[in-house]
């Protein structure tokens, strides 16, 4: 048998529990023998720990209803056309409200952050069933640089995500993967310097930010 400390055995009596296990041939191991803390900071630790797991099922929970909304494949096709086209998440969603587009499993209005979690999960296969998106990665991608970085200095590739994200999340936009923005840098020339061979020291050389 093997317990973390003495004292998850029993709290009390925990002499007399041994005892028995020895004549019966269990023999106990303890991973830690040292005295655990004291009950108080024990049991905050304790509720701490079941307040986070709460809270992470809460959160779950709240993904798993946003993502299993059911929307119709011509709600999904107008909103991709319309993202596409440049148009915001938030816009996209009026517009399909408008156009008596609903939440099938409720008949309640389709929520923007509903749709845009909707996109980011099946971007590639709507891609794949109703058109290339690349031109409006190429477009969003080079608005980004054009209003934010300037061609000088450099900057870690990391950071360069970073901003980029945030802007995005700002204009309500759909975020370009890593691969396409850097085949975009690439084909304006920007040169990328893989430092010491790790990804965690990649920059953009002549582009920094503002």
């Amino acid at each position: 048998m093997i317990a973390t400390y003495p004292d998850r055995i029993a709290r009390g009596f925990r002499e007399g529990f041994e005892a028995l296990a020895k004549i019966g041939g269990v023999e106990i191991h303890y991973v830690y023998r040292d005295e655990p803390k004291d009950m108080a900071q024990q049991m905050t630790e304790d509720i701490l720990a079941y307040m986070a797991c709460a809270c992470g099922r809460v959160a779950g929970e709240k993904s798993r209803k946003l993502l299993s909304t059911e929307i119709s494949p011509d709600a999904m096709k107008l909103a991709f056309e319309l993202v596409s086209s440049g148009t915001a998440v938030k816009i996209a969603a009026k517009i399909l409200q408008e156009k008596g587009f609903v939440n099938e499993k409720n008949g309640k209005p389709i929520h923007s952050e509903v749709l845009r979690k909707r996109l980011l999960k099946d971007w590639n296969v709507l891609a794949k069933l109703y058109g290339d998106s690349s031109s409006l990665d190429r477009s969003s991608f080079e608005k980004f640089v054009e209003e934010k970085m300037k061609r000088e200095g450099e900057i870690l590739s990391r950071d360069l995500r970073t901003a980029y994200l945030h802007w995005c999340e700002a204009q309500n936009l759909m975020p370009v993967s890593v691969k396409r923005a850097s085949m975009i840098l690439n084909k304006m020339g920007v040169k990328n310097f893989n430092g010491f061979g790790t990804r965690f020291l990649s920059k953009w050389i002549g582009l920094s930010l503002k």
